[in-house]
Order: C-alpha cells, then sequence, then structure tokens
C-alpha cells in the first residue's frame, strides 16, 4: 500500500459556540494562534456560519462553525512537535470557548493506492443478499464510498470512511481517500502529552490497517 498523508484534526464539539456571537473571542484565539505561526499572515474568512483562519505556508487551518471546532494540520506530516503543537493550542482554544466542550475526536486524513488489488475489495463489504433485496447484481455495482462506525469502549467510537477515486489509466481502480476518526463522549480533554501519545498511536494503527488492507 502507498499513502500519502494529508493531515490530522483534532474536533471539538460545542452546543452552544456560534460564529456569530459577540462575545465569542476571536481576537484572543486569533492571536494565540499566530503566536505558534507567526511565519506569514493568516487568511482570514468571516461568515455568519463560519469563521476560518488559515496559515499558507504552515498548512493549518483553524475552523469554528456551528457547535464545531476543528484544528488541522493539512502539511502532510505529523511529527510528534506538530501533533503536539496542535494539541497544546487546542488546550488554550478550549479556555476560550463558551461553556463546556461535550464531546472530542481525533481525526486522520490519507490518500492511497493499492500495490496488489484495487477498489473492487471494498464491494465484499456488501452483504449480497441485502442486495439482492435491492433487485441488483453484485457485479453491477461500482465501488462507492462507505462509512463504518465501530462501538469502542463506553463513550468512544470509530469511524472509518473510504471514498474510491475512480480514474482514468492503467492504475485506474488502484486509488481512495480514508479518513479515520476517534471520536470520545467526553467533555474534558487528556493531558498535552495524552493527546500527542494518543494521536501518535492513532496513526501507527491507521498505517497497519491499511497495510492489511492490500496484503
Amino acid at each position: 500500500m502507498i499513502t500519502n498523508l494529508i493531515g490530522f484534526n483534532i474536533v471539538l464539539k460545542n452546543n452552544t459556540i456560534d460564529p456569530s456571537d459577540p462575545g465569542l473571542e476571536l481576537d484572543k484565539i486569533r492571536r494565540i494562534l499566530m503566536q505558534q505561526y507567526s511565519s506569514n499572515k493568516p487568511v482570514i474568512t468571516h461568515f455568519p456560519e463560519m469563521y476560518v483562519i488559515f496559515f499558507p505556508v504552515e498548512q493549518v487551518t483553524f475552523v469554528i462553525q456551528q457547535k464545531t471546532v476543528i484544528l488541522t494540520d493539512n502539511s502532510g506530516k505529523s511529527s510528534e512537535e506538530q501533533i503536539e503543537a496542535i494539541s497544546s493550542l487546542i488546550i488554550k482554544i478550549i479556555n476560550l470557548l463558551p461553556n463546556k466542550t461535550t464531546a472530542f475526536g481525533y481525526n486522520y486524513i490519507t490518500e492511497c493506492e493499492f500495490e496488489k488489488k484495487d477498489n473492487g475489495m471494498f464491494l465484499n463489504l456488501i452483504n449480497a443478499d441485502s442486495i439482492k433485496t435491492l433487485g441488483l447484481s453484485k457485479g453491477t455495482i461500482l465501488p462507492s464510498p462507505i462509512k463504518i462506525t465501530s462501538q469502542e469502549k463506553k463513550g468512544s467510537s470509530i469511524t472509518i470512511s473510504i471514498i474510491p477515486r475512480l480514474s482514468v489509466g492503467e492504475k485506474k481502480d488502484k486509488y481512495f481517500h480514508f479518513e479515520y476518526n476517534y471520536h470520545f463522549d467526553k467533555s474534558r480533554l487528556p493531558s498535552i502529552n495524552k493527546m500527542v501519545e494518543d494521536i501518535s498511536s492513532l496513526k501507527k494503527e491507521v498505517e497497519l490497517l491499511l497495510d492489511n488492507f492490500d496484503k
């Protein structure tokens, strides 16, 4: 399996956060981010339903939208220093948000290329009997986006999203987009060191899972 990491992020759920709320301390959040990523002027976009700060050089994006805060590193790298930076920033930002966070999660986003198999393997995840009830045959179905959620320990779940990339040429069935989300129904985030450990372990878990796809 050939993989190309696109990015990773930390997502916060907050049932009362609203980017149009004048009481939201957006200037303080912007200053905190600029202290970390000071090598360039960020691109700031502010709509009533969304607030975005984008740092082009570092490829880091901060987004507030209805009930959600997302801090993403799309540099294509995930060194311990980068993970620690994102984790540290999210801890500082959470202290400026109204009310408590209700849940949080980690995401890894990867573009992949099969070396041994192709996207047809994802059709094996489809139940043949269920397909028959729709009046279809498995042989006529093209690889399509797949989303699977697994309940883990109490209060946590894993969601895997797979989007086959149908392209032209010799490798037309070899590419797919892969997202791995680990969600926690907790209001309190772990320590910075624990988040770095968790996200680093998640990266290894994703790499192992993708390798198993291509065996």
